[in-house]
């Protein structure tokens, strides 16, 4: 009888020794970050560039969607390679995401991440620093948004920090701290720089055809400047577009018999994004609403001169005095979720103000031209390099200190809660 027993209670004890063995074998990382993997998708880039820039630096796993693996680097795919799935939870935890509250897939993704991630972590919440890097287009978040920041994480980070006010005034009360996003502008820095316009003067612009970032209007102030004139042209090149605008866009510029204008979805390999930025002399962004605004930082990097509305975080672009600035006062709802959400509010410009500036910059390229090194330098301000010791004091940081405010530099990490400073004790000894 014993004989029959003993082998099976033999491979039990043998299965759960295996198996706390293996949770044993498989550590914490030192960081976690939760998102998606897209190169193609601005949101999607933002996992991949934190663990190209931290990856030599910090122990990294990812949890999350891996929608594309297209043009993704060793050091991303080998962190993909690992075997995350066990959902072992970093000291520093970074959800690099949105907070989506009407459903689909986007909401689907994100419901199961308090409920399972809390029960197999494998750290105590006082050696967690649960991050989130976060930022929106308008002058307030959701109620939504506040709630998940305020109950299920220790402090949020936003990529400008004309956010922080923002996010105050809706109601979060974690600490707030500013990063720069992380953007690989290394290929805009090698281009060569820009030294004179075409033969056709070229305007472009290459953001997400969507209401916010008002394309509409570009084309508008652009036929306002200059109808139908043969040495002008616009470009407008999109990766996303939502098809009731791409059809106002098209109807317009076929009503108006504009002939100077090429309309493109873009292709998104890198290489057909250098050739369209090396058709350009003038880059546009008339957003009415941005949380960092990459591109026109990316035509600076290549010293083209940039048109851009101040609105929101694109106050920063425009505070620079390196491009034609226009202000954004015109106060907008701003509606998400395909018109179900009302959401703060965007600030819109006058077309004719916007013509002023094509005109300005077309008359006298050469003044604006003359920025060109400062645009490269003030740009070059955002890249890996530059940004990481930021990131690395986020996660590991040399110092923290206990102060008057919330603030990361490359030497320290400062916060005026007392509760994060102890968590970030609880896991460096780096406290003063």
């Amino acid at each position: 009888m014993i004989k029959k027993i003993f082998p099976p209670l033999l491979s039990v004890a043998l299965l759960i020794v295996l198996f706390f063995g293996c949770r044993i074998l498989i550590r914490n990382p030192e960081v976690t970050i939760y998102g998606i993997i897209n190169q193609g998708d601005s949101i999607g880039r933002q996992p991949i560039d934190l663990i190209n820039m931290l990856y030599d630096d910090v122990d990294i796993n990812f949890i999350g969607s891996v929608i594309s693996k297209d043009e993704l680097s060793p050091k991303v795919k080998s962190v993909l390679s690992k075997f995350n799935n066990n959902y072992k939870i970093g000291h520093i935890f970074i959800y690099d995401y949105v907070f989506n509250v009407w459903g689909g897939e986007d909401y689907k993704f994100n419901k199961p991440l308090y409920k399972n991630l809390a029960k197999i972590n494998g750290l105590p919440r006082n050696k967690q620093v649960w991050l989130a890097y976060s930022m929106f287009e308008s002058d307030s978040i959701s109620s939504h948004w506040v709630s998940e920041l305020n109950n299920n994480y220790d402090a949020v980070v936003v990529p400008d920090s004309n956010l922080i006010p923002i996010y105050q005034k809706s109601g979060v009360i974690i600490p707030i701290f500013a990063v720069p996003l992380a953007v690989n502008y290394g290929e805009a820095l090698t281009q060569p720089i820009k030294k004179q316009a075409h033969q056709v003067f070229t305007f472009a612009d290459f953001g997400a055809m969507i209401d916010r970032k008002n394309t509409i209007k570009v084309l508008e102030a652009f036929n306002l400047a200059f109808s139908n004139r043969k040495d002008v042209k616009l470009i407008l090149s999109s990766r996303m577009s939502e098809d009731l605008h791409r059809q106002k866009i098209i109807e317009f510029i076929t009503d108006n018999n504009m002939d100077n204008v090429d309309y493109s979805i873009m292709k998104k390999d890198t290489k057909a994004y250098n050739d369209l930025f090396n058709q350009v002399d003038c880059y546009v962004s008339l957003s009415k609403g941005e949380g960092f605004s990459v591109q026109p930082r990316e035509a600076m990097a290549r010293g083209i001169p940039v048109i851009a509305t101040d609105a929101i975080a694109q106050k920063t672009i425009v505070d620079s005095g390196l491009v034609r600035g226009l202000h954004a006062d015109v106060r907008k709802p701003a509606f998400y979720y395909d018109g179900k959400a009302l959401i703060g509010h965007n600030y819109d410009v006058d077309v004719k103000l916007a013509a002023d500036a094509m005109l300005d910059v077309y008359n006298n390229y050469s003044k604006y031209l003359a920025n060109a090194e400062a645009e490269r330098k003030w740009a070059a301000q955002y890249t890996y390099d530059n940004v990481k010791p930021l990131f690395l004091s986020m996660v590991k940081p040399k110092k923290v200190i206990l102060g008057e405010k919330n603030e990361i530099t490359k030497d320290y990490l400062m916060t005026n809660s007392k509760e994060l400073y102890q968590k970030y004790c609880n896991i460096y000894n780096t406290c003063n």
